[in-house]
């Protein structure tokens, strides 16, 4: 897949992001935000797909993009405003196994299939072949995407259970599924017009703390889930980290700087900008000048919805177009150059950044 482009090196760099910044946030399709630009990357993004289905990579490190970062840290509306959708949401931690999206550009209507991929058995081996379930039939309506997706993983933690149960059960979380975390996925595969090709894994976010005895599952998401990936030279880190916490204290850094402590394959996004504690803007906008904790393709900022605005249902294009009036109105952001402004929030974010590397 293509190469990752550094946000402010060299001149052409310099204008490529001035003309991928889109002239408004009503001209913006969901996914990324202009799929023109991706239709190069479609043939290998197939190959890729089909690759991952037969389990080769196991054995072989095939191009990925995984995004991490710690609970809370705004991991789940990066996903979103990227792939269009509405992931589930819940108190502590919601995603509890690998949730892959496969964007493909495409002119039929907007279509999601949700696929269970597992690699792993009942007794945790791994299958020499990925068994690859549809789960459910397509879904033509992006409202109904979020139950899909929390019915699915239910099924991936329940792996002894016929999947049909959940799939067409009531919608109650089973009391104490059989597994709390699983490295078996839920595969989303999405395609309609104006989507763009793209393929990203969202891992469950690191834990600093447990209750109720489960002190085990830190180092069963960071070793066996997020390790896994990033561990791969080949994998791209989309390190997610919310300005409204102390840097230091927020583990995902730490284990992308384990992984790839050059920097060269990590691409930083700070989420909840409106939550930095007065007085303390200046730290945050050392990581946009890209001066602190230095990244080779850099750092951006996105600014996502409020509990209170998800919950009244705020719509993709109302979050873009909050997203941007945040930008340009309010303090330091404003004030900022304008290169430095094209990388804050997800325009140039999701059109000229986030791409796989060739391995």
């Amino acid at each position: 897949m293509d190469e990752v482009h550094s946000p402010a090196t060299s001149d052409a760099t310099d204008r490529s992001l001035f003309i991928l910044l889109p002239p408004s946030v009503n001209d913006m399709t969901l996914g990324l935000s202009n799929a023109e630009l991706s239709t190069g990357r479609q043939h290998l993004l197939d190959l890729m797909v089909k690759l991952l289905d037969t389990g080769v990579q196991a054995y072989v490190d095939i191009p990925q993009i995984a995004v991490i970062g710690s609970q809370s840290a705004g991991k789940s509306s990066l996903i979103e405003a990227i792939a269009g959708i509405t992931l589930p949401r819940a108190s502590g931690t919601c995603t509890r196994c690998p949730t892959e999206c496969q964007l493909r550009t495409a002119s039929s209507p907007w279509t999601c299939t949700v696929v269970l991929r597992c690699t792993k058995d009942l007794h945790g081996e791994v299958m020499g072949e990925p068994l690859m379930i549809p789960f459910g039939s397509p879904i033509m309506s992006k409202d109904k995407v979020e139950e899909r997706i929390r019915r699915a993983q239910r099924a991936i933690l329940d792996p002894s259970t016929n999947y049909k149960k959940f799939l067409d059960g009531d919608d109650e979380d089973p009391p104490r599924p059989e597994t709390r975390f699983s490295t078996n996925c839920v595969s989303l595969q999405i395609s309609g017009i104006g989507v763009a090709n793209l393929s990203f894994c969202d891992l469950p976010g690191l834990i600093a703390s447990v209750s109720g005895g489960h002190t085990g599952d830190i180092d069963l998401v960071k070793k066996n889930l997020v390790s896994s990936y990033i561990s791969s030279p080949s994998c791209i880190i989309l390190l997610t980290i919310a300005c409204k916490s102390d840097f230091e204290v927020q583990g995902a850094h730490w284990l992308a700087k384990e992984y790839d402590p050059a920097g060269k394959r990590t691409i930083g996004v700070l989420t909840k900008p409106d939550r930095i504690p007065a007085g303390e803007e200046s730290r945050w906008l050392s990581f946009i000048h890209n001066k602190e904790e230095p990244l080779e393709h850099g750092w951006f900022c996105v600014k996502q919805p409020s509990s209170n605005e998800l919950k009244k249902g705020i719509t993709w294009h109302e979050a873009r177009e909050n997203e941007t009036r945040f930008f340009s109105t309010t303090s330091p952001w404003r004030d900022l150059t304008r290169l430095t402004r094209s990388i804050s929030g997800h325009p140039i974010l999701l059109t000229g950044q986030v791409r796989c590397s060739r391995a």
